[in-house]
């Protein structure tokens, strides 16, 4: 696996999938053995696709901005974050009923014989403190 393949796939990832919702790319670098941490009951390339269309479908006209990419020859880290408007309370709700809405998020992909193995994603933890404060 190199640091090449690592970085590409998360770019493929954030700006072809979430961001332009080409969700057939997703089998072209994720394992049958994939695991999702949002998705737990799925497995493979089911299982992100479900992440992202659920993610996809909760968001009126949505943009992606890939912040940054970090990679090894083992795993990527995506920093992005996403305009739009939220439909669902996906998140949660504060204590006078708004909607929380993480806009700063954290990708974390393993990566096993150039193909995606596990996802993790990493919410801002201050972003979201300051909606419920």
């Amino acid at each position: 696996m190199s640091e090449v393949r690592a970085r590409e796939i998360m770019s493929v990832y954030l700006s072809d999938v979430v961001g332009n919702g080409q969700i057939d790319l997703i089998d072209n670098f994720t394992a049958p053995t994939f695991l999702d941490h949002t998705q737990t009951e799925l497995k493979g390339p089911q299982a992100l696709r479900a992440h992202v269309e659920t993610f996809r479908s909760n968001i009126n006209d949505l943009k992606v901005e890939v912040v940054g990419i970090s990679a090894s020859n083992e795993a990527a880290f995506g920093i992005w974050r996403w305009e739009g408007k939220p439909i669902d309370d996906i998140w949660g709700r504060t204590s006078q009923d708004e909607m929380i809405v993480p806009r700063l998020i954290g990708s974390l992909f393993h990566i096993e014989n150039e193909m995606l193995v596990e996802y993790q994603p990493f919410l801002d933890a201050m972003d979201m403190l300051g909606q419920v404060s």
